[in-house]
């Protein structure tokens, strides 16, 4: 028996421009493994938009978020204890104006 996510991974979309007055707009993301990194990439009309770079230890998680130019414009670390709960949270926003937005959250 198929699961819905199943079905769902399976099914193809396919669009026809020339039915259409507006142009479509098609958002998607695609997820591997580069370098021994979790890579998040979203798309935006078949061109990469933005993607996430996850490094994961035992101790912290670091997530790095990367725009068109390669530019970084967000950073986040979770720390873990000993038994691999989440203790605390940092966060960077590399702003649009060139400020940088940080928050740190003990869990």
């Amino acid at each position: 028996m198929m699961s819905n996510i199943e079905t769902f991974i399976k099914t193809k979309l396919i669009i026809s421009s020339s039915q259409f007055i507006e142009r479509v707009i098609l958002y998607y993301e695609k997820h591997f493994s580069r370098k021994g990194k979790n890579v998040i990439e979203y798309y935006y009309n078949n061109k990469v938009d933005t993607y996430f770079e996850i490094t994961k230890k035992s101790r912290y998680r670091l997530t790095i978020g990367y725009g068109i130019n390669n530019e970084i414009f967000y950073k986040e670390i979770i720390l873990f204890n000993n038994e691999g709960v989440a203790t605390k949270e940092y966060q960077k926003i590399y702003n649009f104006d060139g400020t940088i937005t940080e928050y740190v959250d003990v869990l």
